[in-house]
C-alpha cells in the first residue's frame, strides 16, 4: 500500500473512477528537493587592490560564507608574480579591481583571464571609485558580524574585536576587503537568484602567501599540473563548470574520497608548499600507510572519509533556515565520521599529523552529534521532505493531541479511498471519475474533471482552475467543491474527513519549526571545532 506524507508544499491527491481503478500522487508545489551526493564546485569573488607596489586582496566563497583577507604584501610591477599565484590559488568566478587600477595591474589581470587556464571561467568586473572608496569601505568593516565574536556585543566591543582580528593599519587590505563586503550587500540578489536571503559571513581567515612557490606561467604550463579540456560540444564550451580536467598532475593524484579533500589538492597544487615542516609532516603520515600493519587501519580511515562534507555551506543554509533534509543528514555523517577518524588515530602517535587528530577536543562534537541524531528522524524527514522530530523529544509535542493526529494521518491513504467511493456513488452517471485531494488550510476537497459542476447539487464551490499533475495523466480541475453536509449511507464525504482529522498538520509544522529554531542557533556556537577537525581530515584524504 502506498504511504501519503503531506507537506505544506505538497498537495495530497487520490482519484478513482467507475472502474475501481485508484490512482494516488503527492503533488508538489514547491521547489524539489533534490538530493546529490556530488557537492557543487565552490564560486569564489576576488577583489584585489594595488596601490604603489603593494597588493591587498580579500575573496568570499558564495557556497560557504567564508571570508579570506590577504596581509598587504609587495607585489613588483610588471609580472605581479604574488598576484597572479593568487588568482591560481583562489581560482575565482568573478574578478573585481578598481576602475582606477594601474595599467599593468590589469593587464596582469586581463592576461589570466583570458589566456590561463581560467579561460572562460572568471568574469572581470571594474567598479566605481566614488562608490566604493576606502573610507565607505573602512565603514563596512567595521560593521562586519562574525558568528565567534562576543555575544550582545555593542559597535564599540564589535570594532575592538574586529582590530584583534584584522589590521587597519593595512590599507590596501581593508580597502579590499570593505570594497568586497559592500559588492555582496548591493548584489547579492543576483549573485545566488534569491530576492529573500543576506549574505552570510561564517568565518574570517587570512591568506598565508609565506611558503608559496614562485613559479612563472610557462614553467606552471610546462609541468602540466592541470591540463583543463574544453567541452566537445560547440554549444557549451566555455560555460562555466562545462569543461573537465584531462591528463594532468591533478588527475594522476585525485585519489581523494571526499570532495572537500579533492578541492583542498586543487589549492594545494595551486599553491605548492616550500615549508620543510609540512613536507615531512607530510611524508611520514605517507611512511606510516605504506607498512603492512596498518593497512587495516587505512581501510577503515578511508570508508569514514567519504562521509565528510564542506560543512560550511550547510551551515550557512541552516542559519539560513533554507537546509534541506539530506543536508542535515549530511551534517550529521560529517560529524560522526570526523568524530570516529579521531577516536582511530588514538593509536597511532607515531606521525605527528594522525598525533593531533587523536588529541583533538571533540567534546561539542560529540554532544551535538548525539543531541541531533536524537532530535532529527532522518528517515522520515526523507520522505517527507522536511525537517521531522523524533517521536519522544518534545513533551508539549508528544501529550498535545497533534501527535495523536499525526499517527491518524499514517493511515490516511485508507480514509481518502472510501471518502473518493463514496463520494462517486453519489455522483450522477455522467461523473465517470473523480479525485479527493487536500490542501493545507482548504482541507479535504473533491476535484472533478472539466464540466458544469456549479449546476450539480449538494456540492459547494472552493477553488477555480486548479491544475493537477500525476504520474499518468493531467487532469485540469476547472472547479474544486466541498459536498454540503453529511450522508445517511455511513460513508466518509471531505467534510468529515475534516472533522475526524483536520488541519493538524500545519500545527505539526509548527511544533517542528520552534525545535528547529533552538538547534539552528545552537550549531554555530558548538560546532566551532569542527573547523580544524575537516581540515586534518582532508589533508588526511590528499
Amino acid at each position: 500500500m502506498a504511504q501519503y506524507n503531506i507537506n505544506l508544499d505538497h498537495n495530497l491527491f487520490l482519484g478513482i473512477n467507475r472502474n475501481k481503478e485508484v490512482t494516488a500522487d503527492l503533488i508538489n508545489t514547491g521547489s524539489a528537493n533534490r538530493e546529490s551526493s556530488e557537492e557543487s564546485e565552490e564560486e569564489r569573488l576576488l577583489v584585489a587592490y594595488c596601490r604603489s607596489g603593494k597588493l591587498g586582496a580579500a575573496y568570499y566563497t558564495l557556497q560557504t560564507g567564508e571570508l579570506h583577507v590577504l596581509d598587504e604584501i609587495v607585489d613588483r610591477p610588471p609580472e605581479h608574480q604574488v598576484f597572479v599565484s593568487l588568482f591560481r590559488q583562489v581560482g575565482p568566478a568573478r574578478l573585481l579591481l578598481d576602475g582606477k587600477t594601474q595599467g599593468s595591474f590589469v593587464s596582469a589581470a586581463k592576461g589570466l583571464i583570458l589566456g590561463g587556464e581560467r579561460e572562460g571561467n572568471c568574469k572581470l568586473v571594474f567598479i566605481s571609485y566614488k562608490e566604493y572608496s576606502y573610507e565607505a569601505c573602512k565603514r563596512r568593516v567595521h560593521t562586519l558580524s562574525l558568528p565567534h565574536e562576543p555575544p550582545n556585543s555593542s559597535d564599540d566591543d564589535r570594532a575592538l574585536f574586529l582590530r584583534t582580528v584584522l589590521d587597519f593599519g593595512q590599507l590596501q587590505s581593508i580597502h579590499a576587503l570593505g570594497a568586497l563586503l559592500r559588492y555582496l550587500d548591493l548584489n547579492w540578489s543576483n549573485l545566488v537568484m534569491d530576492m529573500h536571503s543576506k549574505p552570510q559571513f561564517l568565518g574570517l581567515k587570512k591568506i598565508s602567501m609565506a611558503d608559496l612557490v614562485m613559479m612563472d606561467e610557462e614553467t606552471y604550463r610546462g609541468l602540466q599540473v592541470f591540463s583543463p579540456l574544453a567541452h566537445p560540444s560547440g554549444f557549451k564550451r566555455g560555460a562555466r563548470r562545462s569543461g573537465r580536467e584531462g591528463l594532468s598532475l591533478c588527475r594522476l593524484l585525485a585519489r581523494c574520497r571526499s570532495g572537500l579533500a579533492h578541492s583542498r589538492l586543487r589549492v594545494l597544487l595551486r599553491h605548492p608548499s616550500c615549508d620543510l615542516a609540512t613536507l615531512e609532516r607530510r611524508l611520514d603520515v605517507v611512511e606510516f600507510f605504506t607498512r603492512p600493519q596498518n593497512e587495516c587501519l587505512m581501510r577503515n580511515i578511508c570508508s569514514s572519509l567519504g562521509f565528510i562534507r564542506n560543512v560550511n555551506g550547510i551551515l550557512a543554509k541552516i542559519k539560513a533556515l533554507s537546509a534541506k533534509p539530506y543536508q542535515w543528514k549530511a551534517l550529521y555523517s560529517t560529524l560522526y565520521h570526523a568524530v570516529l577518524i579521531s577516536e582511530m588515530c588514538e593509536g597511532a602517535s607515531e606521525c605527528s599529523l594522525l598525533r593531533q587528530l587523536a588529541t583533538h577536543d571533540n567534546t561539542d562534537l560529540y554532544e551535538m552529534a548525539l543531541c541531533m541524531n536524537r532530535i532529527i528522524d532522518f528517515d522520515l524527514s526523507k520522505t517527507e521532505g522536511k525537517f521531522t522530530v523524533r517521536a519522544g523529544v518534545d513533551p508539549e509535542l508528544d501529550l498535545s493531541n497533534v501527535m495523536k493526529e499525526k499517527r491518524k494521518m499514517a493511515g490516511l491513504h485508507g480514509l481518502m479511498s472510501e471518502a473518493a467511493r463514496a463520494e462517486l456513488a453519489r455522483l450522477p452517471d455522467s461523473v465517470a471519475e473523480c479525485s479527493l485531494l487536500y490542501m493545507p488550510h482548504l482541507g479535504y476537497l473533491l476535484a472533478l474533471k472539466a464540466q458544469r459542476h456549479e449546476r450539480l447539487p449538494g456540492l459547494r464551490f472552493m477553488v477555480r482552475a486548479l491544475y493537477l499533475f500525476t504520474s499518468s495523466s493531467r487532469i485540469c480541475c476547472p472547479t474544486t467543491m466541498r459536498r454540503d453536509g453529511k450522508t445517511s449511507h455511513g460513508k466518509l464525504n471531505a467534510e468529515e474527513l475534516d472533522v475526524m482529522i483536520g488541519d493538524a498538520y500545519p500545527e505539526i509544522v509548527a511544533h517542528e519549526t520552534r525545535l528547529m529554531l533552538q538547534l539552528a542557533d545552537t550549531l554555530p556556537r558548538r560546532l566551532r571545532p569542527l573547523g580544524p577537525l575537516l581540515d586534518m581530515c582532508a589533508e588526511l584524504d590528499w
